[in-house]
């Protein structure tokens, strides 16, 4: 892809009025905020390699996931543990994208203590993993509370799993 020129990028602000690279547009924008905007627009391109820890990191997440697809025979884990009323009604939806297989964090990335490790990593589809992600029940597609969402994650890991996962994440480093 072609790096635009400042007055092409002007020109497609005035076309869309959308300013790319940026997450939003501002109501009211002024030649500056539009010089700033194609500031970070110009380094979008800007692809730095990934320093070293960063792609240690990368490399130990990935391996992980590899295990944990392995582990599951290249099989979503979610799947044997719905009824088969729960499966009818999710089976019209598993298709294209949202039939991928998506490792799903129990206890979110965010924690390094658990991010790499197996017993926090399910394999689902990606349908199942994102509704459960947004708290959205995985099954009828309406929003659930946190408690319901909980309730969810104990019957995919089931209960002993869940307070190993609990007591790992709330653990003093």
């Amino acid at each position: 892809m072609r790096i635009k020129t400042f007055s092409e990028y002007e020109k497609d602000f005035i076309k869309t009025g959308r300013l790319r690279g940026m997450f939003y547009t501002p109501s009211k924008v002024t030649r500056p905020k539009l010089k700033r905007a194609y500031e970070k627009y110009i380094k979008l391109f800007d692809k730095k390699k990934p320093s070293k820890k960063t792609e240690k990191m990368i490399k130990k997440d990935k391996s992980a996931k590899e295990n944990c697809m392995e582990r599951a025979g290249g099989k979503c884990e979610v799947w044997p543990l719905l009824t088969g009323e729960e499966k009818a009604q999710i089976r019209p939806l598993l298709h294209g994208i949202y039939a991928k297989l998506d490792p799903m964090h129990i206890v979110g990335r965010a924690n390094k203590k658990l991010r790499e490790d197996p017993e926090n990593i399910v394999i689902a589809s990606r349908l199942i993993h994102s509704r459960i992600d947004n708290y959205i029940d995985p099954v009828t597609g309406e929003k659930m509370p946190k408690d319901e969402r909980e309730r969810w994650l104990i019957r995919i890991v089931g209960g002993e799993r869940w307070q190993y996962l609990q007591r790992k994440k709330n653990e003093k480093i």
